[in-house]
């Protein structure tokens, strides 16, 4: 999840009912929040033309430099399929994934778990630490620096001789206030060995482990370290906001994961240094969630995520806002809010039956010529039918109010000039065959049981043989 300034709201895409390695229904939703509301923008139809496949733990950053101002999505998993593709958002979906991958050179590798974050003193995206679709852990640097004049994605490696070990899961964003990227936590080679290491990057500087500069016992995060928790900057407050994840507090070498303790703790990151900024309410813990500061709310906005650990995931739908800093969580998950949508027709006879059918199984109906039901926000696809007339579809959305009436026409199934349809005419002829096979099953049966003939027959007689005259008497 990130906000989009040029769009005015914050998007999310994707996600998962489980955790990446169980079971679990994978999303390819696009939606938007603004002002309290959730949207879905996806589109009717998706094709990997239109619209990045559904995925897990790909990286969403904000773009703006040079003129150019997006969203910028890479990688992510799917089942067993590892990710190399790159996509821009802004309104709609773009694959500007380069020609020809060359991964590791042109872009990174495919990936999970991927961390990225704007760095605008720097002007290009940070990229770094993910999870090979192999398993390794990567220690490159990348920065994406926008689209070249084809519209292609722009990948470099950074040089960056020192650098934090290999991670996945790590939390990574810019500091605004200290004007550097900010990286925390992350899981190391070895699978159990989660860091508790804070890291800074800039341009100039490159990566600086600021860990033993800042580490005491009441103001450093899980000193056992922290995987999937989310980060984000609250400029109403200048400081960094770090809430959830999994902190292993059994021993690294152990692999017991059912050892991992999900939290719910706060803290921020403010002029080099952490503090505990818990409190009570607070979201259910979890790891895995979704966070950004949302300039529609003025604040930090978490949804949803994973609650338990990895082997007995549960999903979670909530929405929380976090104000202040200390400040105060407060739960704004709504419930649905749907919208009447209405569909028109003017070409069937009065009191006929007619069906709007919607994706997902779903059909209302009507004998009048208006037909109204409620739907969320949303894109939908729908067919329209009645006995004797063509089917015909469409698509509509819901917008945040009612959409304009769909008027639908319906036009009678061809007919020949006998009045008969084709429909009758299909009956007929099945009707025909059905009889005339029934004669011959008849006429086979009659001619089974007849006598044989004795008189005249040329088989009695042979073939062209006149008949033996009577004898004369004596």
């Amino acid at each position: 999840m990130a906000d989009d300034p040029a769009e005015d709201y914050t998007l999310l895409f994707s996600g998962s009912s489980g955790h990446i390695n169980e079971k679990g229904t994978t999303f390819g939703d696009t939606w938007t929040y603004k002002a309290g509301v959730w949207t879905n923008l996806s589109p009717p139809i998706c094709t990997i033309t239109t619209c990045p496949e559904a995925r897990t733990y790909g990286g969403l950053s904000y773009y703006n430099h040079s003129g150019q101002q997006y969203l910028v999505l890479f990688g992510g998993r799917l089942s067993a399929t590892t990710y190399d593709d790159t996509w821009t958002w802004n309104g709609s979906w773009h694959n500007v994934t380069p020609k020809a991958v060359a991964q590791g050179t042109n872009a990174p590798y495919s990936s999970t778990y991927v961390s990225m974050a704007w760095d605008p003193a720097d002007g290009y995206i940070v990229e770094y630490g993910n999870s090979y679709s192999t398993g390794n852990r990567d220690e490159q640097t990348w920065a994406f620096e926008g689209l070249n004049v084809t519209g292609i994605a722009v990948w470099s490696l950074i040089p960056t001789p020192v650098h934090p070990p290999g991670l996945y899961s790590e939390a990574l964003t810019y500091d605004a206030a200290d004007r550097y990227v900010l990286l925390f936590g992350g899981g190391a080679p070895g699978a159990t060995v989660y860091m508790n290491q804070t890291w800074s990057y800039t341009a100039a500087s490159g990566w600086m482990n600021r860990t033993a500069a800042i580490m005491t016992a009441t103001n450093t995060p899980p000193v056992e370290g922290l995987i999937d928790g989310q980060m984000t900057y609250d400029p109403t407050t200048t400081s960094l906001i770090l809430f959830s994840g999994q902190h292993f507090w059994a021993s690294p070498t152990s692999g017991d994961k059912t050892a991992n303790a999900t939290l719910n703790a706060t803290w921020s990151f403010s002029s080099g240094v952490w503090k505990n900024a818990t409190v009570s309410p607070a979201p259910h813990p979890r790891f895995g969630a979704a966070m950004a500061f949302s300039p529609s709310v003025d604040a930090v906005v978490l949804f949803g995520g994973l609650s338990g650990t990895e082997v007995n995931a549960t999903a979670l739908g909530d929405t929380w806002w976090l104000i202040g800093d200390p400040g105060a969580w407060t739960n704004h998950t709504t419930a649905l809010v749907t919208y009447s949508v209405m569909f028109t027709e003017a070409d069937l006879p009065a009191g006929t039956e007619w069906w709007v059918n919607l994706t997902l199984d779903r059909s209302f109906s009507s004998t009048t010529a208006t037909l109204s039901f409620n739907e969320p926000n949303g894109s939908y696809t729908y067919s329209v039918s009645a006995t004797g007339y063509q089917r015909v579809g469409g698509s509509f959305a819901v917008r945040g109010g009612s959409p304009a009436p769909v008027a639908v026409r319906f036009t009678p199934i061809p007919s020949s000039s006998s009045g008969l349809s084709i429909l009758d005419y299909a009956i007929f002829g099945v009707v025909t065959i059905v009889v005339a096979i029934g004669v011959m099953l008849i006429l086979m049966r009659v001619k089974g049981n007849a006598s044989p003939i004795s008189v005249n027959s040329p088989s009695q007689l042979g073939e062209g043989a006149p008949p033996t005259p009577p004898k004369s008497g004596a």
